[in-house]
């Protein structure tokens, strides 16, 4: 009797595999395509899978182990590589980034040789003693809590590179980031850490590695960065996440590179944007976690795939009182521009109440939080992409009214991208 089969698919970057043995259910393998690590779960969308030509010298991913290395000898499965672009248009056929286009080999080959030329290093590439020098010369003196490009983190797990050619790090109001190389992945990863001073108890520490938790605890999910693990080191809690080489959504609308094209083009990749940020929202939603600080600054690129990335962190830049209680305020961890009317109410409760004498260290009861809030703030975000900037200038709660001013002001054939019907 023939023995069942399933069919896979790369959470990444969607590239599916088909025919693995039932035994492999569950275990992890490294995708030949994008290089990432994934756990095989049955794919029975059969829709997803676009069945091409059977190629058995084509690749199989390969199994791991489970500190992310291969597996000895691991012929991994009876499935072979399927050699198209699988990805399902969500409105059209019109790509998400016009540059980012035909077989997932030319993606793989574009999208690295964008690394080499606005990074410096590509994939494989061996950090070596003149490229520590070379990169200590061009930032001298790093801050306090800021890594030299070419340290060695974790064991040698990793080593520390340039954020982009011209920047060793970025930072927020409580936060940096950095690049990090994991060599034995060979796959470059983000880490943010709080800045020096601003977690200085361990109830603080504690209570920033509970909220990376529940960002590592959502799973794979191609429109979520992945959160990997969380280390500390120099005494700081220190998150791992997935490296999404292209910039923000914020980033490709003030620089207008989301504009680029045909009408119909811009407008297909606009609601193409809309609908990959709704899954990975919807996606953390199911899993009872709300986010809280929805934005254009918070969802990253990779190549055509959107990712909503920082889950948690909002809540935790509210909680600096570090009382403890995983209940506490996070209405001050909210961006106002993008904010639901319940987080702007609960905001000028807590306001008040500090005005009054309440202390920062004890909870203020406000008004709880539903994922409608994310709901709200990713119909501002969507409208920031028609509108060109950030629309609501007053605060997010002014949504309404600023929807039904842009609606008057719609005109075909303007210099803003007009929204369609079925979106309004």
């Amino acid at each position: 009797m023939k023995s069942r089969t399933f069919n896979a698919m790369c959470p990444h970057c969607r590239e599916p595999y088909v025919n693995f043995k039932i035994e492999l259910l569950g275990k992890k393998a490294r995708c030949v395509n994008c290089g990432k690590v994934f756990v095989l779960t049955e794919q029975n969308d059969e829709d997803s899978l676009i069945r091409v030509d059977f190629n058995p010298k084509s690749p199989p991913v390969r199994l791991t182990q489970d500190d992310g290395s291969f597996a000895p000898d691991s012929p991994a499965t009876e499935s072979s590589l399927l050699n198209a672009t699988t990805q399902k248009a969500a409105v059209s056929s019109v790509s998400f980034f016009p540059y980012v286009s035909g077989t997932s080999n030319d993606r793989i080959e574009e999208t690295t040789s964008r690394l080499r030329e606005t990074q410096g290093l590509a994939f494989g590439d061996e950090f070596n003693d003149s490229l520590k020098d070379k990169f200590k010369d061009k930032f001298p003196d790093p801050p306090k809590g800021v890594w030299q490009a070419g340290e060695v983190l974790l064991n040698g797990m990793c080593q520390v590179l340039p954020l982009s050619p011209n920047q060793l790090y970025a930072e927020g109001g409580v936060g940096v980031v950095q690049r990090v190389r994991r060599r034995d992945w060979n796959v470059d990863l983000i880490v943010k850490s709080p800045k020096p001073g601003v977690v200085t108890t361990e109830s603080g520490k504690e209570n920033f590695e509970r909220e990376c938790q529940t960002w590592i605890e959502l799973g794979l999910h191609a429109n979520i960065v992945s959160c990997y693990f969380v280390r500390r080191i120099d005494g700081i809690p220190r998150l791992f996440a997935e490296y999404a080489p292209d910039g923000t959504l914020r980033d490709w609308i003030s620089n207008k590179r989301i504009y680029t094209g045909s009408p119909l083009e811009i407008q297909a990749r606009l609601i193409d944007i809309a609908i990959q940020f709704a899954w990975g929202l919807e996606h953390a939603h199911s899993q009872g976690l709300l986010h809280l600080d929805v934005k254009p600054g918070n969802v990253m690129t990779s190549g055509t795939t959107i990712k909503v990335t920082d889950f948690g962190l909002s809540k935790f830049a509210s909680e600096l009182n570090e009382s403890g209680d995983p209940a506490s305020n996070y209405c001050e961890g909210m961006t106002p521009s993008y904010c639901s009317p319940e987080q702007y109410e609960a905001f000028q409760i807590y306001k008040r109440r500090r005005e009054e004498g309440a202390s920062s260290r004890n909870k203020i009861a406000t008004v709880p939080m539903t994922k409608q809030s994310d709901i709200w703030s990713w119909a501002i975000s969507v409208l920031s992409m028609f509108h060109g900037r950030s629309p609501c200038k007053l605060g997010g709660q002014t949504a309404a009214e600023v929807f039904e001013v842009f609606l008057k002001s719609q005109e075909p054939g303007g210099p803003r991208p007009s929204m369609p019907p079925g979106m309004v």
